[in-house]
């Protein structure tokens, strides 16, 4: 063989020679002989390089998972890639980036992503991460929330709840409330709404819980402080020993009572009879020593400082004005005829006649003789047991006013 070129050989020496698009000649004249070798040189494809930037994610339930990665091709084909889950995306062909993500979902058992890149030549390549989606708590919140309670008030509360998780949310939620007084369970109750009442002023804790369908809770807490209320005080009518007449030196007896929404309050009551006088307790005695018209005032207090009154007015005759409602009370009596009303009511003028002009033993003298003629109209009839103690009485109290009544020289049983 031969070209143009010279060719420095040498006797057992090796010539490597390429030729491309020439023709090979021979020629004895050269004295040189070769033997010749043919090689075939075939192209070989690379298989792709793929990475991720994470080899685990976690992720709350609610949030959209993602993860990174590069990918590159060693002879530069376009690369193709894809996810055994979610999406993919890719920047630039036959090297870049990838990112990837999914929707969010709720929480669940680790899984395994696979990214696989294919560069269409037969070749391709994956790189695989774990995924985890977490249980988050749901968010609890007392939606009506009063500060302040009145003791003894029933409150009503509402609750909410969310969670990042739509599953959840459409699962709902199951719901508790506790209230704690003192560091001790108060109250308690369950579903959205919920109320208590406070049974003393005081501090409550209002706690709200919601679980959702994976186990997971949230809760939300409030103070609640419980006002105190005042207690309500109540006079009840005065009790004499002559109801028909109240005069002066006559014993009345003073009852009170109250109502108050606490349940643990503790009372005191004070009197105050309108003379300058005053007792304590809920049952006093007061006789008044002179006529007239007494403001009459039930103070009671509880434990707390709040403060209830209750006031009457106790009208205390004088003798005329205590004789004439016996002497109208005579008139009513149906029992009796006109002539044995009038001649009662006519001793009843002569006694009121005599204390006007000051002359109390005329006065007790007709008393006594009224008193006589009510007993003897009890004996024969005229007169019931009931009325001639009523009449009794209500002289006697007269009598006492005078200062001319001995309660243990002048009673007799008016039933013998």
């Amino acid at each position: 063989w031969y070209n143009d070129s010279t060719v420095d050989a040498y006797a057992g020496g090796q010539a490597f020679v390429a030729c491309s698009g020439c023709a090979w000649l021979t020629g004895s004249q050269f004295g040189m002989d070769f033997a010749f070798k043919t090689w075939v040189a075939t192209s070989v494809n690379s298989a792709p390089v793929l990475t991720s930037d994470s080899a685990a994610v976690t992720v709350n339930e609610g949030t959209a998972p993602t993860n990174t990665g590069t990918f590159s091709d060693p002879d530069g084909d376009s690369l193709t890639l894809s996810a055994s889950s979610g999406a993919v995306n890719k920047t630039g062909a036959g090297s870049g980036t990838w990112s990837w993500t999914q929707a969010a979902s709720d929480e669940g058992p680790r899984q395994t992503i696979t990214i696989t890149a294919d560069d269409g030549q037969g070749h391709s390549v994956t790189t695989s991460f774990t995924l985890s989606v977490v249980a988050v708590a749901p968010t609890a919140q007392i939606v009506t929330d009063p500060t302040e309670v009145p003791e003894g008030t029933t409150e009503p509360f509402t609750g909410a709840a969310s969670s990042p998780a739509s599953a959840d949310n459409s699962a709902g939620f199951s719901y508790t409330w506790h209230v704690t007084k003192n560091g001790g369970v108060y109250a308690s109750g369950s579903g959205k709404s919920f109320s208590f009442t406070p049974n003393d002023e005081g501090t409550y804790v209002v706690t709200f819980q919601a679980t959702d369908d994976g186990g997971m809770s949230g809760s939300d807490s409030m103070t609640v402080i419980g006002t105190n209320v005042a207690p309500t005080a109540t006079i009840k009518p005065v009790q004499a020993a002559a109801p028909l007449v109240i005069a002066p030196q006559e014993l009345l007896t003073f009852s009170g009572t109250f109502t108050d929404p606490s349940t643990l309050d503790t009372h005191t009551a004070i009197w105050d009879f309108g003379d300058g006088s005053s007792a304590s307790g809920f049952t006093a005695a007061h006789a008044y020593a002179a006529a007239g018209t007494y403001r009459v005032t039930l103070t009671v207090t509880d434990d707390d400082g709040g403060v209830g009154h209750a006031t009457i007015q106790v009208p205390v005759q004088t003798t005329q004005q205590a004789l004439g409602s016996i002497s109208g009370y005579v008139q009513k009596i149906s029992t009796l005829n006109a002539g044995q009303k009038n001649s009662l009511t006519a001793k009843l003028n002569a006694a009121s006649a005599a204390a006007a002009r000051g002359d109390t033993n005329a006065a007790n003298n007709q008393l006594n003789a009224f008193l006589s003629e009510v007993r003897a109209d009890q004996n024969t009839g005229k007169l019931s047991a009931g009325d001639a103690t009523t009449l009794s009485n209500a002289v006697h109290a007269v009598k006492g006013a005078l200062g001319t009544f001995n309660r243990f020289l002048e009673w007799w049983p008016l039933g013998l």
